[in-house]
C-alpha cells in the first residue's frame, strides 16, 4: 500500500497525529527529506477532506491528549 492511500484511509484524528509528529521531527532535524515528503502527502490528504492545516493539528492535538489521559489513567 502506498502512502497516500493509507492517509487517505486513517481517520482525521490519526492523519493530525501523524502531522504533529512529522513536523515535530523535522523541527529537531530527522530525516528532514523524508519527513517534507510525508508532510507532503498528509496536507494534501488534508486538502482533500477540505480540512484547513490549522484545524488538523488541533484535531491531532485532541486525539494525542485523549491518548496521554487514557495512557495515565491505566497506570
Amino acid at each position: 500500500m502506498e502512502r497516500n492511500q493509507l492517509y487517505a484511509k486513517i481517520p482525521d484524528e490519526l492523519l493530525g497525529a501523524f502531522y504533529i509528529y512529522i513536523q515535530n521531527n523535522i523541527e529537531k532535524g530527522t530525516r528532514i527529506e523524508l519527513m517534507n515528503n510525508e508532510l507532503e502527502l498528509i496536507e494534501k490528504e488534508a486538502m482533500k477532506r477540505n480540512i484547513p492545516l490549522t484545524q488538523l493539528q488541533q484535531i491531532g492535538l485532541g486525539f494525542i491528549n485523549n491518548e496521554m489521559e487514557l495512557l495515565n489513567k491505566s497506570l
